[in-house]
């Protein structure tokens, strides 16, 4: 935080991070003329809401990326083009991959079978919709659903806490087990944004939503 002060010739005007997020970077932001939106994290010591901000995670999304599935498609079909053998059925798998699973996972699931499709002889295509069938079968029935309506953030976080101690016994919420942005996302739930997380281990979806019911659902992979 300090060094992005002095970048911007401000010195210590703003004690408050409050002070300096809502009169110089929210503006700085929103006066930017470039082809992308920014996002910004606040990175804090530790995991308390009222903890000190020390610095600031920048985001830079190509909202032409992120709304254009196609494209996203496209990417995939490039990484594989020499290993499909039927390219309408794949182009199917993964259209369907993508709507339920989201690109990352389509893609990595994807990476994986090129990785090592031919050391089981088995066609790129086969080991694809056995791979696809495994994900979804994985995320027919979760583990914990809930659907409710929390008073506050805060109670949906001790709600998921509890859950996940229940089937996931000493689990902590750190970077040991969960990535950074995540935890980030989670500690500053924003109103119906979905939240989601998956390892090798689970897979979560949160969706907080201040006047409505909300979901939790955890499942066990």
């Amino acid at each position: 935080i300090e060094d992005f002060k002095d970048i911007l010739k401000i010195d210590n005007r703003y004690e408050r991070f409050f002070d300096f997020e809502k009169n110089i970077l929210k503006p700085l932001i929103k006066d930017l003329e470039i082809p992308y939106k920014i996002e910004f994290d606040k990175v804090k010591v530790g995991t308390n809401l009222n903890n000190k901000v020390i610095a600031i995670d920048f985001k830079f999304k190509d909202p032409v990326w992120e709304d254009d599935d196609d494209m996203k498609l496209k990417s995939i079909l490039f990484m594989i083009k020499g290993d499909i053998d039927d390219i309408s059925e794949v182009y199917t798998i993964l259209k369907n991959g993508i709507k339920d699973h989201g690109y990352e996972t389509t893609y990595r699931t994807c990476f994986k079978v090129k990785q090592r499709y031919k050391s089981i002889n088995m066609s790129f295509d086969e080991v694809l919709k056995i791979s696809f069938k495994k994900l979804d079968l994985k995320d027919v029935e979760p583990i914990v659903i809930i659907k409710k309506h929390f008073s506050s953030p805060k109670e949906l976080r001790k709600q998921f806490m509890n859950e996940l101690e229940k089937v996931k016994p000493g689990v902590i919420l750190d970077t040991s087990f969960f990535c950074e942005k995540f935890l980030q996302d989670f500690i500053l739930l924003k109103e119906d944004k979905v939240l989601s997380f998956r390892n090798s281990e689970m897979s979560l979806f949160i969706n907080w939503k201040q006047n409505e019911e909300s979901t939790i659902k955890i499942f066990l992979l």
